[in-house]
């Protein structure tokens, strides 16, 4: 039995989609994290998955103005792997992240001749506001 309501503290944005029909790599907008300091996760949808892995990165900056400012985030501030092979298509694989900068972007690479389609979605859960005058 459902009692919270999660929706209206969720976001929900597409990240990447796009299609491999070899090794290849896709870099996603940038997704904003502020007033959303409870968390960000990523996750990566494979369709027409025949061969390959496709694998999440995720890389941070402060200042999404200035040219090449993103850094790849390090494996500590990650949780999961998000990781997809023929073997695992029916899972559906998380990338959540702790990080201190303001801007992150997904990239997804296809790798031992990577066939099929992708969708990655990022959901953010806001910060908490303090209910003011009572």
């Amino acid at each position: 039995m459902s009692v919270k309501d999660i929706r209206s503290n969720l976001q929900v944005n597409l990240s990447n989609s796009g299609a491999f029909v070899a090794d290849d790599t896709d870099v996603g907008t940038v997704i904003d994290t502020a007033h959303y300091e409870l968390g960000t996760m990523f996750a990566l949808a494979i369709t027409a998955f025949t061969t390959g892995t496709f694998t999440l990165s995720l890389e941070e900056s402060s200042d999404d103005g200035v040219a090449d400012a993103y850094t790849a985030v390090p494996a500590a501030k990650l949780i999961g792997a998000a990781v997809a092979t023929a073997a695992t298509t029916a899972q559906l694989p998380t990338l959540g992240v702790f990080s201190n900068e303001r801007y992150l972007r997904c990239t997804v690479t296809g790798t031992d001749t990577s066939v099929g389609t992708f969708v990655v979605t990022v959901t953010q859960a806001a910060e908490t506001v303090p209910v003011v005058g009572v």
